[in-house]
């Protein structure tokens, strides 16, 4: 019975809403913007998350909700990710969440080398990228941070810089995942709310205000790296 409620609900409530209501509103408030609840392309970021290793424990990833933006003169695309895996318990199963939260490409300036920085016990390297690390003790036992390039690494993470992130990613007690790739800026935003889901009465409002939430979280993030050259 539960099942069935499900699924009227996302049938005759939730499909309608993300399909026609969301993009309309979203429109309203930036015409610019382009809202997709599925997105086609999702194949290319899969195969970006499981080269990289970024989120080395998960093999099944539900993306939606994806949105089409120009902030502070970057295209970004967006999107909630939800990554899981399932673990054997004898003769169950359980499905495990790796991953949840918002996943942010932005289409970005060409800088030194590309990294990975991620929070995580074991070193999971992938190829290509060695282990550095900087005079930042409290940044080192924070996070794992991999370089293709550790000379030109530390043009790119120069002291403010380092100190900038470890600052903003301790908003998210660290968990951030940033991953820059042949000019893009991926950020990996843990976060267990679902946005866009308020059916009710000040849905409009919310769907701004949900709006407004993401871009002001990737903003930081492009503020971060887009400066470093000023040290």
């Amino acid at each position: 019975m539960v099942i069935i409620l499900a699924v009227f609900y996302y049938l005759k409530i939730q499909k309608p809403f993300k399909e026609n209501v969301i993009p309309l509103v979203l429109k309203e408030y930036k015409p610019t913007l382009e809202f997709i609840p599925k997105l086609e392309v999702k194949d290319d970021y899969i195969d970006l998350i499981k080269t990289h290793k970024l989120i080395p424990s998960a093999t099944t990833f539900n993306i939606n909700d994806g949105i089409i933006d120009e902030i502070n003169g970057y295209k970004v695309t967006s999107f909630d990710l939800h990554a899981t895996h399932t673990q054997s318990n004898g003769k169950s199963s359980t499905t495990v969440t790796d991953f949840k939260g918002r996943f942010y490409d932005v289409e970005f300036d060409k800088l030194d080398c590309d990294f990975i920085i991620k929070e995580e016990i074991l070193k999971r390297m992938p190829n290509g990228y060695s282990f550095l690390e900087f005079e930042h003790i409290e940044f080192n036992k924070a996070f794992n941070i991999y370089v293709t390039d550790e000379h030109e690494a530390f043009k790119v993470f120069t002291p403010s810089v380092i100190k900038k992130y470890y600052e903003l990613a301790g908003l998210d007690d660290f968990k951030t995942i940033v991953h820059y790739h042949k000019n893009h800026l991926y950020v990996y935003l843990y976060n267990s709310k679902n946005i866009f889901e308020n059916t009710g009465e000040d849905y409009k409002q919310s769907i701004i205000n949900d709006y407004k939430e993401q871009y002001e979280d990737i903003l930081k993030y492009i503020e971060t790296f887009k400066y470093y050259k000023l040290d």
